[in-house]
């Protein structure tokens, strides 16, 4: 969903920034081109990526860098994949919920969007520490989740929350494919 997000802001030629904790800029690369082709010279000077291992930098570092990326310059569209690695880096989950905070903060006043994954088992939002403070500084949450129905494995997505916006509240099937995601028409 992000490189998916990333590759529609770049087809409307705005600068992007992804940072990134688990592909590094070889594997990530590949699954830009897979999804959305060769980067032309253009596409690809538009395009900022920050990878990290999470477990070996400090949080301080990670945050410093991005909020340098958008000194830079021109950024519109920040996918963080994913918070639960960024949340490794950090020392406890209220300097975690507040580096976060700032973020969002900086994001809103920028006029960037953004979009932040996080990884739950099971996929729910929970009210621990950790994770059921996030609602209140987003927009939209969207559940993607593995679901067994009939006896057959898919995907489900469903939006929980799109704040000042009318929303569908239902699971939808989701497909995956080799150009991004895909929601499957309900059948009626």
């Amino acid at each position: 969903m992000g490189i998916q997000f990333v590759l529609e802001g770049l087809r409307l030629g705005e600068r992007c920034l992804l940072v990134n904790f688990q592909e590094n800029p070889t594997q990530l690369a590949h699954q830009i081109e897979e999804m959305g082709g060769k980067l032309d010279d253009e596409s690809r000077g538009r395009l900022e990526l920050l990878y990290y291992s999470a477990v070996e930098l400090p949080i301080d570092r990670i945050i410093v860098s991005i909020f340098q990326a958008l000194r830079r310059g021109g950024i519109r569209r920040v996918v963080i994949d994913a918070l639960g690695d960024l949340s490794m880096a950090a020392s406890d989950a209220t300097r975690m919920h507040d580096y976060v905070y700032a973020l969002v903060q900086h994001f809103a006043v920028m006029g960037v969007s953004s979009v932040l994954t996080l990884e739950t088992d099971p996929p729910m939002l929970s009210t621990d520490e950790s994770h059921g403070r996030l609602s209140h500084m987003t927009d939209s949450i969207v559940f993607l989740e593995i679901r067994a129905r009939e006896g057959i494995i898919g995907r489900t997505i469903r939006i929980a929350k799109a704040r000042g916006i009318g929303h569908d509240l239902q699971v939808r099937e989701l497909k995956i494919e080799t150009t991004g995601l895909r929601i499957v028409e309900a059948r009626g």
